[in-house]
């Protein structure tokens, strides 16, 4: 057997372990060709460093856990002899959806030797400067998909400010990888406000009333009235027909928001006015 059926062999044995892992690692180049893989990462969630050079991209020196490298980059490389100056980050659970996507540059010159890496599975430091920050809340939701995404509406509501924060962030990032499905959802946009209670619990609310489970139609008021002015999966006025909760054509958010947000409360009220959003009653709008 050649070294380069060796390694390929390293590669798909690799590849069959990392299946049973429920996060998977796929590195990927400006090229889009497929630098390798691991099965976890650490140190992305330590204490940052700032350097101008970077224009203010956050730096993290990172390992990669069981890093399995591509062969056929190998022998793509030892061709082109390409270096490696972005990278795209993919995370896939066990179902092999994709739950984001993550833009990250090396700084400075990759310390590594191939050559070592075509041999099997070993761990690879790298420094690199990411396009934003993953928090411990996002990989803790990202967790509770490791087997699937979300089918059912609401299962963010038993979780901590802290994990509903960070399922926010982990749709949005989902939305940024994907189309986000607006205009394609059920004719009835439900707004179940059981589980709203602050400005966080309520886009969550409002994501899955119009895409439905992991559902993201906005994270904050910028970005809400931006969907409004100019989405055209979803062109406005329209309907929100609420549930379990205050049964009002139009909502007081203030009445529903914590002291600390009724500034942002108060905006939320301008901007469903401002474009017309109405509030029906989901068993008014069964009876009439």
């Amino acid at each position: 057997m050649t070294d380069f059926s060796k390694s390929t062999f390293c590669f798909r044995k690799a590849m069959d372990v990392l299946k049973e892992s429920f996060e998977k690692f796929t590195f990927i180049t400006e090229s889009g060709e497929t630098l390798g893989t691991c099965s976890e990462i650490s140190g992305w969630a330590e204490v940052r460093e700032y350097e101008p050079e970077d224009e203010g991209m956050q730096v993290s020196t990172i390992t990669l856990i069981d890093f399995v490298l591509n062969p056929s980059f190998a022998k793509y490389r030892n061709r082109t002899r390409v270096q490696l100056e972005a990278l795209t980050i993919e995370v896939r659970n066990r179902a092999g959806q994709v739950l984001s996507e993550l833009y990250v540059a090396p700084v400075g010159k990759i310390g590594w030797k191939q050559q070592e890496f075509e041999q099997g599975v070993r761990n690879l430091e790298l420094k690199m400067a990411f396009a934003y920050v993953v928090s411990d809340s996002v990989r803790q939701v990202w967790s509770l998909w490791e087997d699937s995404l979300p089918i059912r509406k609401n299962a963010w509501m038993s979780l901590s400010a802290d994990l509903q924060k960070g399922w926010l962030d982990a749709v949005r990032y989902l939305a940024n990888r994907h189309t986000t499905g607006i205009g394609h959802s059920a004719k009835l946009f439900e707004l179940d406000l059981q589980g709203v209670q602050d400005e966080n619990t309520f886009f969550l609310a409002l994501g899955e009333a119009v895409i439905g489970p992991a559902g993201y139609y906005g994270w904050d008021l910028l970005s809400l009235d931006d969907l409004l002015c100019c989405e055209p999966g979803l062109p406005t006025p329209f309907t929100l027909y609420t549930m379990n909760g205050q049964h009002e054509d139009m909502i007081d958010w203030r009445n529903i928001f914590p002291s600390e947000e009724q500034e942002s409360a108060r905006q939320l009220n301008d901007l469903f006015s401002k474009y017309g959003i109405r509030f029906v009653p989901l068993r008014r709008s069964k009876e009439v």
